[in-house]
């Protein structure tokens, strides 16, 4: 499986969160696990977006922000200017939502 593969698949737990959140937070946790094995800077960035998603989904606040500001570092590390984009504006709308 692919790390964007296991992002997505993160996702659709995180969404699904609101029934188990521990499976969901296990399951991102993997996806960064995974794409951190790899030299690649994009399924990482994508893994830590999961990350903070989930967090976010789960309260934990100060740990989704942080995982935020990695992934979007990561992102403009590698000239990913658009994904980076993508992920401020993720973040800024589930800051909104509270």
């Amino acid at each position: 499986m692919q790390a964007g593969a296991s992002a997505g698949w993160a996702r659709r737990w995180s969404a699904a969160g609101a029934s188990c959140g521990c499976c969901a937070r296990r399951f991102g946790e993997s996806a960064v696990g995974f794409a951190f094995r790899m030299d690649m800077p994009k399924p990482q960035a994508d893994a830590l977006c999961v990350r903070a998603y989930v967090l976010r989904a789960s309260g934990r606040r100060a740990e989704a922000a942080e995982a935020f500001d990695q992934a979007i570092a990561t992102y403009e590390r590698k000239g990913e200017l658009a994904a980076a984009n993508r992920a401020r504006v993720l973040f800024e709308v589930a800051s909104a939502v509270e």
